[in-house]
């Protein structure tokens, strides 16, 4: 969980530097991912 923030804080201080839409492109996929990951573990 630590090393997933750690990547998170990295991804969003790489993305500062990047056009807004890709940013918003990285947001719905983390959320997307999320989203399946709590999927994942109701089924489990």
């Amino acid at each position: 969980m630590l090393r997933c923030e750690k990547l998170l804080i990295f991804m969003l201080f790489v993305l500062r530097n990047i056009d807004n839409r890709v940013l918003f492109g990285a947001n719905a996929l983390f959320c997307r991912l999320k989203i399946f990951r709590t999927i994942g573990k109701s089924f489990a």
